[in-house]
């Protein structure tokens, strides 16, 4: 019998998706609230042949999940599911490692269908999943958006993500337990990588 591993911090979710699985004749080998739950679980053994993973959890991120997983189980398979359906999103999982990417509001017809081919032929492209995005996938183009976003540091995703907020720099600088003059070199680090003019920063993340 196939084993599987489901990663959610939502504990109704992951009691909604055992429940389904088992009718499918899956067999729920363990649960986890965030990625480092779902290590912790895996080196205690044995390990699931596909994690269904989603992306915002505490601690550990599915994006940060499944690069663990890529790098230490690559055996093991990893099918994203996430409320998230932005391009960025989904080509940061997939070059983690993630074999095939669906949403939270895809039914259910789509989830088994999802699992069975990635178990079977290795990956699962759904509609989302565009050419335009594989193409996006394997490029090495250091210079696209996503090869940026990939590359920014915790910190500077976490201000860029608060940035584009109402907060004021000193609302950000608590909520990241770090001083203004931190946050300042944080904005400037974006603004190089991001190839744009301190002047037109403001105006970028209020979009």
């Amino acid at each position: 019998m196939t084993n599987l591993a489901l990663v959610d911090d939502h504990t109704m979710m992951r009691k909604t998706l055992a429940t389904a699985f088992k009718l499918s004749n899956y067999s729920i080998l363990f649960d986890a609230a965030n990625g480092q739950e779902m290590i912790d679980k895996i080196n205690q053994g044995p390990l699931p042949d596909l994690v269904v993973m989603d992306i915002s959890m505490p601690v550990m991120n599915g994006f940060e999940a499944t690069k663990w997983l890529t790098q230490h189980c690559p055996e093991v398979k990893v099918l994203a599911l996430s409320v998230f359906n932005d391009e960025i999103s989904i080509i940061r999982m997939l070059r983690n490692g993630a074999k095939g990417y669906i949403t939270k509001d895809s039914l259910p017809e789509e989830m088994d269908r999802a699992v069975k081919e990635i178990l079977e032929k290795g990956y699962y492209h759904s509609e989302l999943i565009s050419n335009k995005i594989l193409q996006m996938v394997i490029s090495n183009d250091k210079k696209s958006l996503v090869s940026v976003v990939e590359n920014l540091t915790e910190n500077e995703m976490t201000y860029l993500q608060l940035a584009c907020t109402d907060v004021v720099n000193k609302q950000i600088a608590e909520a990241m337990d770090t001083t203004e003059r931190n946050i300042n070199f944080y904005r400037l680090s974006l603004c190089e990588k991001f190839n744009v003019k301190i002047e037109d920063w403001v105006g970028i993340v209020c979009h």
